[in-house]
């Protein structure tokens, strides 16, 4: 019967290896760039820590899709609102662009809790208002320019 040696090598690192905050920070850092550039290539107004606001939100790349069909990026707004809420007869207006980004993600959230708008075909119809095929196929056009940006 053989019998066999090993000996292992303790690898002590020399550097501790980074928190989860940290890679979360580093991971935003890395977002907040990638968004602060896209905008810019769109044209938008937004100041670098209002996109960091943008990014923060639960639904920040629907946010971006949003403002792109509803005011080409926040270029063509009235009352900072970036996200055509409230339509025609109820149009909303806020004090500035952080206000608007934090309602529009709350609005979100709330219909995602009453089963509704999960889905870009879903607020088609509901959000836009007629159903309007163009108005899906850009947000999901923003959306996936954003993934691949």
């Amino acid at each position: 019967m053989a019998f066999a040696v090993v000996i292992g090598i303790l690898f002590i690192p020399t550097t501790k290896a980074p928190t989860e905050e940290e890679r979360s920070a580093e991971a935003h850092q890395v977002k907040l760039e990638k968004v602060v550039k896209y905008l810019q290539i769109k044209g938008s107004p937004l100041s670098r820590s209002e996109v960091s606001l943008l990014i923060e939100q639960k639904h920040g790349d629907m946010l971006i899709a949003l403002m792109g069909i509803e005011s080409q990026f926040c270029k063509r707004q009235i009352a900072y609102n970036c996200f055509g809420i409230g339509g025609d007869s109820a149009y909303r207006h806020y004090k500035n662009f952080s206000e608007s980004i934090v309602d529009a993600d709350q609005l979100i959230t709330r219909w995602q809790e009453r089963g509704r708008w999960l889905t870009v075909s879903d607020m088609n119809c509901h959000y836009v208002v007629p159903c309007n095929e163009n108005w899906e196929r850009v947000v999901n056009k923003i959306l996936n320019d954003i993934k691949d940006f």
